[in-house]
Formats: C-alpha cells, sequence, structure tokens
C-alpha cells in the first residue's frame, strides 16, 4: 500500500525528530502529503499563584510556530507537499493522544507517524505513554518510532 496522506505528530524531542524523519522518507519515497501536528497543554489556572499563565500560553503559541516552521522548511526542502496543525487543549479532560486520532481522522491520514520514548516501570506509570494510548485506539495505520 503505498501511503498518500501522512500525519506526523512532534513534539520538539529528540525522538519526535526523528519521527519526523521517517514520516518526511515516506513521503518523498511515496509521493505523499505530509500534515505536521504539534499539541500545546493549557496549563490549568490554578498555577497562576506561580507564573502568568497568559504569558506562557504566548510563549508556547511562539515556539510551537517555530517548531513547525523548521519542520515545514524541511519538507519543502524535500520537494515534499506539507501543511501544518497547531492545536492547543484548553478542556483538560482531553488528552494528547485524542487529539492526534481526531486529527488524524480529520485530516484523512492513512498513516500516522508518532514518536516514543520508550519508557518503562514507574516512568511509564507516571509520565503515561501517548503511543501506548494511541496503539490502543487507532483506526488509522500507526508507525512508531522509538528513540535512540
Amino acid at each position: 500500500m503505498l501511503y498518500k496522506r501522512i500525519l506526523v505528530a512532534v513534539d520538539g524531542s529528540k525522538t519526535s525528530l526523528r519521527a519526523f524523519d521517517e514520516a518526511l522518507k515516506l513521503a518523498k519515497a511515496s509521493h505523499a502529503k505530509l500534515c505536521i501536528l504539534h499539541i500545546i497543554e493549557r496549563l490549568p489556572d490554578h498555577v497562576a499563584f506561580a507564573i502568568d499563565v497568559n504569558k506562557y500560553q504566548l510563549l508556547a503559541n511562539k515556539n510551537a510556530k517555530k517548531l513547525l516552521d523548521k519542520f515545514k522548511k524541511m519538507a519543502t526542502k524535500n520537494k515534499v507537499p506539507v501543511e501544518t496543525k497547531l492545536i492547543e487543549i484548553i478542556n483538560y479532560k482531553e488528552s494528547i493522544a485524542k487529539k492526534i486520532i481526531q486529527s488524524t481522522k480529520s485530516w484523512k491520514a492513512n498513516l500516522l507517524v508518532i514518536g516514543t520514548h520508550g519508557f518503562t516501570g514507574f516512568s511509564r506509570l507516571m509520565l503515561g505513554s501517548v503511543a501506548e494510548v494511541i496503539l490502543k485506539s487507532a483506526t488509522t495505520p500507526v508507525l512508531i518510532v522509538r528513540s535512540e
């Protein structure tokens, strides 16, 4: 099967860079369109006593746009049709995994590429695993790229 619409979720980590590289290779080889997705989680209002939440959100949005632009330039340089998508989670009941799956469906991707840090044991228990939730819930084929 040739993939024609590949969505890759990035968070700025080395692992997500590896996932992007794999998505880019696949998109180039199969002449597919690439969608680069980044998600920002809004800080809870109860942390407002410690920091300026609005200032933090503005900075997070600015940094997210820079990150997406960087990845978009790499795709364009490789002659891969590309678009970017930035999502801000405002409702604390929504998860990153759920938003990635929704984006995959709404963009009509036929492949989702994500990175995983491969945490196990207590680290995984404390941090959770977006990749694990996606693997259990996604109806689209998923390519998981592990960290080095």
